[in-house]
């Protein structure tokens, strides 16, 4: 009997502990790679759900989400500073142009057909803004969450040109509120990071990337790597597994006080 109740009490905590938290997490080159398309300007993840979008944001409004549009993008697939063949699609204002999103969905690394020329490496998305003077000069990706939790991500962004200019802006926001920007120099990189950021179904997170402080795009082409997590929460167990596992614990141990109490059958 007593290997039973240990046995039982085992089990009830099994079923009234939480369950170990799972992670949903969004990459956006291979999330862009595998499931973007002519369809429209964003990209699905592996679940079917579109959480990427691609948009422009006019003059003076790199930090107001609600002036960003993806009304004037098209789809894309080559373009003239890079070889013909390569294997690249994205999203551009016009095809072929400036400002772009796209990704090198080839198995090897490219590179461009400037002077000097800058890779492309594989599986890896590039962006590139307009000059400061254009009526739309900023490229926007946003991630678009569809659960509730906290978010944890990294955004590396890498002056991958580094042939001249002035290197490039950027600016990150969660929904309409700054969390940081920043001047990333010619040939260099900078990495933000979101720790515990809450989001719900509907939070977006954006990446904005501009022109050098001096207004110029020049030599301008940018590698962006992203990723966001947002672990589930523990699932504890509802009030009908808790109450079965009580009661069986109950019972076991009413049976084996009684077999404690019994009184032994005279001979």
């Amino acid at each position: 009997m007593r290997a039973k109740f240990f046995f039982a009490v085992v089990l009830v905590l099994l079923l009234i502990a939480p369950t170990s938290a799972l992670a949903a997490s969004w990459n956006l080159a291979s999330d862009f790679a595998a499931n973007g398309d002519s369809s429209g300007p964003w990209a699905k993840d592996s679940g079917g759900n579109t959480v990427w979008y691609f948009k422009l944001a006019p003059t003076g409004g790199a930090a107001n989400p609600a002036a960003y549009s993806s009304s004037a993008l098209s789809w894309t697939t080559t373009y003239s500073w890079m070889p013909p063949g390569t294997p690249l699609k994205g999203w551009a204002r016009l095809p072929g142009d400036l400002p772009h999103v796209s990704v090198n969905t080839g198995a090897t690394d490219a590179n461009s057909n400037t002077n000097p020329p800058f890779p492309w490496r594989s599986g890896k998305v590039l962006s590139h803004p307009m000059p400061a003077a254009d009526a739309w000069p900023y490229s926007v990706i946003e991630w678009k969450s569809p659960v509730a939790g906290e978010a944890d991500g990294s955004i590396t962004l890498t002056d991958v040109d580094a042939g001249g200019g002035d290197g490039f802006q950027y600016w990150i926001l969660k929904n309409s509120t700054q969390l940081d920007t920043g001047t990333v120099p010619n040939g260099g990189t900078v990495t933000e990071t979101l720790t515990d950021e809450a989001v719900s179904p509907g939070s977006s997170i954006y990446v904005v990337l501009g022109p050098g402080i001096a207004g110029s795009h020049s030599w301008d082409s940018t590698q962006i790597d992203m990723s966001i997590t947002v672990p589930e929460p523990p699932v504890v167990s509802t009030p009908a597994s808790s109450g079965w596992a009580i009661a069986v614990l109950g019972i076991l141990g009413v049976a084996m006080a009684a077999r404690k109490t019994r009184v032994p059958a005279r001979s």
